[in-house]
């Protein structure tokens, strides 16, 4: 009968110890995918050979044409596109070896990095850039080059 107590208790335990364990392994992979996200972004700014930013007229996105030397897919000087699309406010990155001109169906690689996307703006000022990204929270960054 003592046992029969222990392994009740113990099975409570047990359960208790899986759900911890799911919601832990749950937020870790969120937050590393924020920053690959943050990471991929940033180095693909500061590598950038040239940045043209397109203010979209009330709009809270903008996006973002990048010739960089930064490759997730080991291209020599890629073209990379980020832009918020319209399925579930995704942000997108589009590396290609090509010139990226939407829309087109020759797109090489894309990633999507975060989902329900309030806000994606970027500001340049001479050697200054401003990254801001609002989801749940407000993700910001500035890069001199």
């Amino acid at each position: 009968m003592i046992l029969s107590i222990l392994f009740f208790a113990m099975s409570g335990v047990l359960k208790n110890l899986k759900i911890t364990k799911e919601i832990l392994e749950k937020n870790f992979v969120k937050s590393s995918q924020k920053e690959l996200m943050i990471k991929t972004l940033y180095y693909d700014l500061l590598n950038a050979q040239s940045v043209k930013i397109v203010h979209s007229p009330n709009s809270d996105f903008d996006r973002v044409y990048i010739v960089t030397s930064n490759s997730l897919y080991r291209l020599i000087y890629p073209d990379v596109l980020w832009y918020v699309s319209k399925n579930k406010n995704s942000l997108i990155r589009v590396e290609s070896p090509y010139e990226i001109t939407l829309p087109n169906e020759n797109l090489f690689f894309m990633d999507k990095f975060e989902q329900k996307v309030k806000i994606f703006k970027i500001y340049k000022n001479q050697n200054k850039i401003f990254v801001f990204i609002k989801t749940k929270k407000p993700l910001y960054f500035k890069i001199f080059k």
